[in-house]
């Protein structure tokens, strides 16, 4: 598991469901951080989802036509050879 950021995402986006949905397109969602579901820090969302590491990481979320980049937070420290 890991938690993700999405930078600069509209507060319009900031509702639960398509949280999750934003979520599923990195990994299996498992929370979403209770700051982001009050939107209380609207400069970024952060959701932790489980993500399987023998795959490339997903670098981006798009959401109609805009890009939001994901930050990993924590990945520095897995070694993945």
């Amino acid at each position: 598991m890991a938690w993700v950021c999405l930078s600069e995402l509209p507060l319009l986006y900031y509702d639960d469901e398509l949280l999750t949905t934003f979520a599923s397109a990195i990994g299996s969602p498992v929370k979403i951080n209770s700051n982001t579901s009050l939107a209380t820090r609207a400069l970024y969302a952060r959701m932790c989802v489980e993500i399987d590491l023998s795959q490339p990481l997903v670098p981006v979320v798009r959401i109609q036509d805009e890009v939001f980049k994901v930050q990993y937070e924590g990945l520095h420290v897995i070694c993945m050879n």
